[in-house]
């Protein structure tokens, strides 16, 4: 029994994909690329935390997390710019690969669980 349970505390962390800094590149529609990092946080299902750019830290909303299939969704407003950013991806791997849009642009983007 002693060993199962140390069995399990070992197991236990690990089984959180999303929590953690994610770093890389996000691709608008013209095919510009930009850095970017996440500071994400799992609370069984959803999804708390914060976009990082080169000029602000905006937290995100409406943060979920489908572990059978990998999914992550959050919205992010920028009211700076009047824009509500939709954010949908899969995790796997330490890797974090999806598609955002807001009402005049769209792209990609690929990140990497760094911490």
């Amino acid at each position: 029994m002693r060993w199962l349970f140390v069995g399990l505390l070992a197991w236990g962390p690990q089984s959180d994909p999303v929590t953690g800094v994610w770093v890389g590149q996000y691709t608008g529609h013209a095919g510009v690329e930009n850095p970017i990092q996440l500071e994400l946080v799992l609370e069984v299902t959803r999804v708390v935390g914060f976009v990082v750019t080169e000029a602000e830290k905006v937290r995100i909303d409406n943060g979920s997390f489908e572990p059978s299939a990998g999914r992550i969704h959050f919205e992010v407003d920028y009211p700076a710019f009047k824009v509500r950013y939709i954010v949908d991806g899969i995790v796997k791997s330490g890797q974090l690969k999806g598609t955002w849009k807001h009402a005049n642009d769209w792209g990609d983007f690929e990140l990497r669980l760094v911490r």
